[in-house]
């Protein structure tokens, strides 16, 4: 019997929804301080139309997730509660890639005129600086690329408490060895570089992977 090629992530997937027309993943970019968002669009017999991707800062992607799970009427509030005091969230960043500026933006809102009461929206496309701080934005008049999607409440919490036991339990393992290197990281330069996955790139902001992933790789 012929072993079937099998694909192999870059990242470890925290959590995955896969609906009629979108994947929604997020992975562990722990490595980078980062969490690592994607949305591809798809057609059942076409495949993916559209991917997008965003890392948010650890700390940051953790209190998003808590303040969803500890968001009871966001719900409700998606239509017509206005007294939520979760009002969404967005942020834009970028890196170099292949030696072009890349804008990555992501959002997360309130979707009142929806059943589904959570959006998910990412944006990527090409990038300019913004002055002399190394801050990208997006480029005036450039062609981007933008996924958006509807979560119901329940996906939007599994999602959101995913992230939070991923994060906690990360911590907790490497606290005191992080705390002894006085590093985010255990350890910042793996000596076994088969085994790490991306690396970014400090000078550039670019996140790269390490090593590519065989196509044939059985698990």
């Amino acid at each position: 019997m012929t072993n079937q090629p099998k694909y192999k992530p870059l990242f470890y997937r925290i959590y995955r929804r896969v609906s009629t027309s979108m994947i929604v993943t997020v992975e562990d970019a722990l490595q980078l301080g980062k969490v690592r968002i994607t949305l591809t669009k798809y057609e059942k017999g076409k495949g993916a139309t559209a991917t997008v991707e965003h890392y948010l800062d650890a700390s940051r992607a953790a209190l998003l997730a808590w303040d969803l799970l500890n968001t009871p009427n966001a719900a409700n509030t998606a239509r017509g509660d206005v007294s939520l005091w979760w009002n969404g969230y967005s942020e834009f960043k970028g890196t170099r890639k292949n030696g072009d500026l890349e804008a990555r933006t992501f959002q997360i809102e309130l979707a009142t005129q929806s059943d589904n009461p959570v959006r998910l929206t990412i944006c990527n496309g090409p990038g300019e600086p913004v002055g002399t701080t190394g801050a990208i934005k997006p480029k005036k008049d450039a062609n981007q690329t933008r996924v958006s999607t509807v979560l119901p409440w329940l996906a939007i919490r599994e999602m959101a408490l995913a992230i939070v036991m991923h994060i906690q339990s990360w911590a907790a393992m490497t606290y005191y060895e992080r705390r002894d290197r006085d590093t985010w990281q255990p350890d910042q330069e793996p000596t076994d570089q088969e085994e790490s996955t991306a690396i970014l790139d400090t000078a550039t902001g670019e996140i790269r992977p390490r090593r590519a992933i065989p196509p044939n790789r059985d698990e």
